[in-house]
């Protein structure tokens, strides 16, 4: 169900880019938050790379959302539906067109991304591909950033 998502949403995190962070009285903190954000992007591509389901699930906070081209994916589906995908994917690519990450609120980051995909599976079928958008909206619990939710489509619509 989520074979389509995790990969465009992990490599949108995987290229977040820095966005200047308003100097407001809270500036300093929100960039270091965003900072944190970023590091907190790194450990979760490389859970993914190194292909560890329950490593990229803890990335997703107990209340996450994912809106998947298949559908939506509930907090308790998390985890399964990324053992799935990672049965089931082989090879997977990905073009960047326009990707960013930012603070939108004391706590709160967004990631986004346009971009290319496509992903093979063990025999070589081509199991989906297509230009695709992907945010996710990230927030900052008790010291750690989770995804909240994340959404993606098919870029255009059709």
């Amino acid at each position: 169900m989520l074979h389509h998502a995790l990969p465009a949403l992990l490599a949108t995190l995987a290229t977040s880019v820095l966005f200047p962070v308003a100097l407001t009285s809270s500036g300093a903190q929100q960039s270091d938050e965003l900072a944190a954000l970023e590091s907190a992007v790194a450990a979760a591509i490389h859970a993914y790379e190194s292909a560890d389901p329950e490593a990229v699930a803890a990335f997703y906070a107990e209340d996450a959302t994912i809106l998947s081209l298949q559908g939506i994916v509930p907090p308790e589906a998390i985890l399964n539906a990324l053992q799935f995908h990672f049965q089931l994917l082989v090879r997977q690519s990905f073009t960047f067109e326009d990707h960013g990450t930012r603070m939108v609120g004391p706590r709160h980051g967004i990631s986004w991304f346009l971009g290319t995909t496509a992903g093979e599976d063990d025999q070589g079928n081509v199991i989906f591909s297509g230009t695709v958008q992907v945010s996710t909206v990230w927030r900052l619990d008790d010291g750690n950033w989770r995804v909240v939710f994340a959404q993606e489509a098919f870029y255009p619509p059709d």
